[in-house]
C-alpha cells in the first residue's frame, strides 16, 4: 500500500526505487484532484518494474474497493494479500482519518475473502474430500432450487445464538404456522428444549466439532420431532450430519468459491447459495432464496453480551466458549450498538458484521427486509431495528393463513430418474479426472522446463529466456485448470513470490533458490492434483454404486439406517479383505438364492470402500456399544482413506470398551499401536497429537517391551516432531509455543540417540532463554534436568567431565533456579554448591 501517492517527483522516485519483490502496489488517495494531475505530469505505467499490478484507491465505497481488488490481488490470488508492506506520505498523512478509512475497508474486504475460501490449502482439501463423501446426497437428494421461491411473502425469522436470545426467543413459542423460522445449529437444541420446533436448520462449517457439538446428541433425543424438519447442509460438512438426520435435507455448495461450483455445481449438479462466512449468514440467503421478504433476525449479537458472555444460555458453546470473554481489552473493538451507545465485538464477528452490511443491500434491491430483532448488540447498517415482538405484530401472518411447510414442499428425486443423474454425474466426473490428469503432464513439462533452466554453461540472456518459458507453463497449467489454481494458491503464492525476485537468474544463489521454488510449486502441485484425482475417483465410484444398488442388492442409501442393520452390514464388509477375499457370516448378511447369483465378492469388493462410507454417514457407531474389534476394524478403514481424525475417536471408543478388561497382551500393543498412528498422522487440517501419541506408545511398550515395531515408530515420532515444528518455526519465527516444541523436540532427538548430556545442555539451554516468557514449562523442563542429573551422579562412581561441565552451568544459573522456584533435592546441592555451606528449608510441596 503507498498511502499518500506525494508530488510527481516523490511518485516516480518510490517507483523507481521498488523492490523486486513487489507484485502489486495499491496507491490509497482520496485526494482525486492531485491524481489527476498526478497523470498529467507522470507516465505512470512506464514506470512500473515488469509484472508489477497497480491500482489506485480513492474511496471506501464497496463497490469500488471490490473492483480494485479484483484487478490487483486476485490474480495473484488471495492470499498474496496477506503479505502487505505500507510506504506513508508523511506530510499528505498528517490528517490521516480519510487514508485510513480507506486502508480500513481494503483490509476488511480481504479478511472477508480469505474467511470464504478458509484457512488453508488443506482447508480446501479437506472441503473436497467431504463433498467426495457427501456426494450420494447432493446427486440424488432434493434440490434446493425447487423451493426457490415457494414462500414468496412469507415472514421469515433468522435464529442465532448469542447472548441477547434468551430475551425473546419465547415470542416464538406458537408462532410456528405464521413465521418460516430457520435455525443455525448452534441454537437448535435450545429451540427444541424449549418446545420450539424450527422449519429449516443450517449447518455450514466443516469440522468434526459441528456433529459433536450440535447434532449427534440432538438427534438422538429429538429423532420424532426432527422428522418433519427440513436440513440444508453445506457439502463441507462431516457426512454424518446428513447421513444421520431423520428428516428431509438438502446438501448445497457455497456460491463464491470456485471449488464448490465446480465439483457440487457443474459435476453434480448441485444448487450454490451465497453463504458468506457464518451459519446466519447462509440462513438469511435461504430465507431470500425460498421467497421471504421480511427477515427479522434475533439473537445475532456479534458482540459480547452482559458480563463478557458470548453465547445464548444451553447452547453447545454457553460454557465452552466463555473463555472468549476473557480476552484483553486490547483486542475489543468497540462498535455502534443497535441500541445506541457502543458494543465490545472481536475480529471475527466484526468480519461477519461488515458481511452482513454487503449482502443486505443486495437483498434491499431485491425487495427484502432485514429487521434486526436482536434486541442487543452491534448494530447492523443496512436493517431496521425493532423489537422482535413488534415484527411479529406487524408481519406474522395470523392463524387462519397456515402455510405447507418446507419439508412438506420438498421434491424427492424419483426412483425413475436416479439412473439418468448418476450416468450425467459420472460423465462430468470422468471429464474432471481427465482435466487433472492432463494437469500432471503439465507439471511434468513445468519439470523439464526448470531442468533446462538450471543447465550448467548458459548464458544469462539464454537462462532468462529459459525462465520466461517456464513461466509461460504456469501461466497455462493455471489457465488449463482454474480449480488447481484456486487449491494452489496458498502455497503458490509464496513460491511464485521467490520467482519473480530471482528470475534475473545472475549468479548461483539466484538460480538454486529458483529452482527451488520450482521444486516446491511442483511438488505441492502434485499433491493437490492427486489428491482431487483420488477423490473424484471415489465420487465415481460410489454414484456407480448408487446406480447399480438396487439390481445387485448393494446396501447404499440416503436415509438413516437402524443399529442393527448397520451394525450386519458392516461386519460383513469388514470381514472382507481388500481384493474382496475373505469368510463372511451369512447369519450377519442374509440373501436369498436370487440375490446370490447377482451380489458376489467382486461386487461387494469394487465398492467397498464407499459403502462403508456411505453406512458410517447414515449410522453413528460411536453412539453404540459394538464390539471393540468392529470399532477397531472401522478404525483401520478410516486410516485407510487418510481420515485420522475420525479414527482417532473410534480408538478412543474402543479404550473405553477395554477399560478393566483382559485381553492378550500381544492383542492390546496392537491396538495402541492402531491408535498411536492415527494420533500422529497429519489430517489435512489437524497437527499429529505427539503429546497424546507418545502416552500411547508409552503404554504399547508395557505390554510388548520388545516390539521392534513400537520402537522404530518412537524413534519416527521423535524426527516427525522436530520436523514438523521446523516447518512451521520458518513460517511463524517469532511464534513462542512454537519455537519451545522446536527445541523441546531436538532434546528429545537427542536422547533417542543416547546423547544424554548435549541433551541436558540443550535443554538448560531452553530453561535459560524462556523462564521469562514460557515460565511453568520451563520449570518442569528445569526438573527434569535436575532430576536427570542426580540419576546420572548417583549411579557414576566418580565425577567424570561431563558431570562436573554440566553441574558447573547449574551452579552459574543460582538466578534462573531462584527466578523459577525449583526446588533442590538435598544430596544435588550439595554436588553443585560443593565447597559451599548450606542451609536447607523444608517446602510443602515436592
Amino acid at each position: 500500500f503507498m498511502v499518500g501517492a506525494g508530488s510527481p517527483s516523490y511518485f516516480t522516485g518510490l517507483f523507481k526505487s521498488m523492490s523486486w519483490s513487489v507484485m502489486a502496489v495499491i496507491v490509497v488517495e482520496p485526494n482525486i484532484d492531485l491524481l489527476f494531475y498526478l497523470f498529467e505530469e507522470v507516465q505512470v505505467y512506464k514506470l512500473l518494474p515488469p509484472f508489477i499490478r497497480l491500482g489506485f484507491a480513492v474511496s471506501d465505497e464497496d463497490d469500488l474497493v471490490l473492483e480494485l481488488l479484483d484487478t490487483t490481488v486476485t490474480p495473484l490470488g488471495t492470499f498474496a494479500a496477506g503479505d502487505v508492506g505500507h510506504v506513508v506520505h508523511k506530510g499528505e498523512c498528517e490528517d490521516p482519518k480519510p487514508f485510513e478509512e480507506i486502508l480500513a475497508k481494503l483490509k476488511e474486504r480481504i479478511l472477508i475473502n480469505l474467511q470464504m475460501i478458509g484457512n488453508s490449502v488443506e482447508d480446501t482439501l479437506l472441503g473436497l474430500r467431504q463433498m467426495a463423501l457427501s456426494s450420494p446426497w447432493i446427486v440424488f437428494g432434493p434440490k434446493l432450487r425447487t423451493l426457490r421461491g415457494a414462500f414468496k411473502g412469507r415472514p421469515s425469522v433468522v435464529v442465532s445464538a448469542g447472548p441477547s436470545l434468551d430475551k425473546n426467543y419465547e415470542l416464538l413459542k406458537g408462532k410456528e404456522d405464521e413465521l418460516l423460522i430457520i435455525a443455525t445449529d448452534t441454537v437448535l437444541r435450545k429451540l427444541l428444549k424449549n418446545g420450539i420446533k424450527p422449519h429449516i436448520v443450517c449447518a455450514l462449517e466443516r469440522g468434526l466439532v459441528v456433529l459433536d457439538k450440535h447434532f449427534r446428541d440432538v438427534i438422538r433425543d429429538y429423532k420424532e420431532e426432527l422428522k418433519d424438519v427440513l436440513l440444508i447442509v453445506q457439502s463441507v460438512c462431516v457426512p454424518q450430519i446428513v447421513g444421520t438426520w431423520p428428516g428431509p435435507k438438502i446438501v448445497i455448495g457455497k456460491a463464491g468459491l470456485p471449488l464448490d461450483h465446480w465439483v457440487v455445481g457443474q459435476l453434480l449438479g448441485g444448487d450454490v447459495v451465497p453463504s458468506g462466512a457464518s451459519v446466519a449468514h447462509m440462513c438469511m440467503n435461504v430465507a431470500a432464496l425460498l421467497g421471504s421478504d421480511k427477515i427479522a433476525l434475533i439473537g445475532q449479537d456479534l458482540a459480547y453480551g452482559e458480563e463478557g458472555t458470548t453465547h445464548s444460555s444451553d447452547t453447545a458453546w454457553s460454557k465452552e466458549k466463555s473463555g472468549d470473554a476473557k480476552v484483553s481489552e486490547s483486542d475489543r473493538i468497540l462498535v455502534p450498538a443497535a441500541l445506541g451507545g457502543t458494543v465490545a465485538t472481536n475480529r471475527i464477528w466484526l468480519m461477519f458484521l461488515r458481511m452482513f452490511e454487503q449482502m443486505i443491500p443486495s437483498l434491499a434491491e431485491a425487495g427484502v427486509r432485514v429487521c434486526d430483532c436482536t434486541e442487543g448488540g452491534a448494530l447492523i447498517r443496512g436493517t431496521e431495528v425493532m423489537p422482535f415482538k413488534d415484527f411479529i405484530a406487524e408481519f406474522a401472518f395470523g392463524p387462519e393463513n397456515v402455510f405447507a411447510t418446507p419439508s412438506q414442499k420438498i421434491c424427492e428425486i424419483k426412483p425413475e430418474d436416479l439412473i439418468a443423474l448418476a450416468d450425467v454425474a459420472i460423465k462430468n466426473v470422468e471429464d474432471g479426472i481427465k482435466g487433472f490428469a492432463f494437469s500432471l503432464e503439465l507439471l511434468q513439462k513445468l519439470e523439464e522446463e526448470k531442468k533446462r533452466v538450471v543447465s550448467p554453461g548458459l548464458p544469462p540472456a539464454r537462462r532468462q529466456k529459459l525462465a520466461y518459458e517456464a513461466s509461460a507453463v504456469i501461466d497455462a497449467l493455471h489457465a488449463q485448470n482454474r480449480v488447481l489454481e484456486f487449491l494452489g494458491q496458498t502455497y503458490a503464492y509464496a513460491t511464485l513470490l521467490e520467482i519473480v525476485k530471482t528470475r534475473t537468474l545472475e549468479n548461483m544463489e539466484m538460480i538454486t533458490r529458483w529452482e527451488k521454488a520450482h521444486n516446491d510449486l511442483i511438488a505441492a502441485h502434485r499433491v493437490a492434483v492427486n489428491f482431487t484425482i483420488q477423490w473424484l475417483t471415489y465420487i465415481k465410484d460410489a454414484i456407480q454404486g448408487f446406480k447399480e444398488a438396487a439390481e445387485k442388492d448393494l446396501p447404499f442409501g440416503l436415509a438413516p439406517v437402524d443399529e442393527k442393520t448397520a451394525q450386519s452390514h458392516l461386519e460383513s464388509l469388514l470381514s472382507l479383505d481388500s481384493e474382496g477375499h475373505g469368510v463372511r457370516d451369512e447369519n450377519l448378511y442374509q440373501r436369498d438364492a436370487a440375490t446370490e447369483e447377482t451380489n458376489t465378492d467382486d461386487d461387494i469388493a469394487k465398492f467397498r470402500k464407499s459403502l462403508i462410507d456411505n453406512l458410517l454417514a447414515r449410522f453413528d457407531p460411536l453412539s453404540a456399544d459394538w464390539p471393540y474389534k468392529l470399532l477397531w476394524k472401522l478404525a483401520l478403514h478410516l486410516e485407510s482413506e487418510g481420515r485420522a481424525e475420525e479414527g482417532c475417536a473410534y480408538m478412543q471408543k474402543v479404550a473405553s470398551l477395554l477399560e478393566d478388561k483382559e485381553i492378550e497382551s500381544k492383542e492390546a500393543a496392537e491396538v495402541l499401536k492402531t491408535w498411536a498412528r492415527l494420533l500422529s498422522a497429519p489430517d489435512l487440517c489437524r497437527l499429529p497429537q505427539f503429546d497424546m501419541t507418545r502416552l500411547i506408545l508409552s503404554n504399547a511398550l508395557r505390554y510388548a517391551p520388545d516390539d521392534g515395531e513400537i520402537q522404530r515408530m518412537w524413534l519416527s515420532l521423535i524426527e516427525q516432531e522436530r520436523q514438523t515444528f521446523e516447518d512451521i518455526k520458518e513460517i511463524d519465527p517469532e511464534n513462542l509455543a512454537v519455537r519451545w516444541r522446536r527445541e523441546r523436540a531436538e532434546v528429545e532427538r537427542l536422547l533417542s540417540h543416547g546423547e544424554t548430556f548435549r541433551a541436558l545442555h540443550r535443554a538448560w539451554s531452553m530453561v535459560e532463554a524462556f523462564c521469562d516468557t514460557l515460565p511453568d514449562e520451563s520449570r518442569t523442563l528445569a526438573l527434569w534436568c535436575l532430576s536427570s542429573m542426580k540419576k546420572l551422579a548417583d549411579a557414576s562412581d566418580r565425577e567424570g567431565p561431563e558431570i562436573s561441565m554440566f553441574l558447573r552451568r547449574l551452579r552459574d544459573s543460582l538466578t534462573v533456579i531462584e527466578k523459577l522456584k525449583v526446588p533442590l533435592d538435598p544430596a544435588l546441592a550439595e554436588k553443585i554448591y560443593s565447597g559451599f555451606e548450606l542451609k536447607f528449608l523444608s517446602a510443602k510441596t515436592e
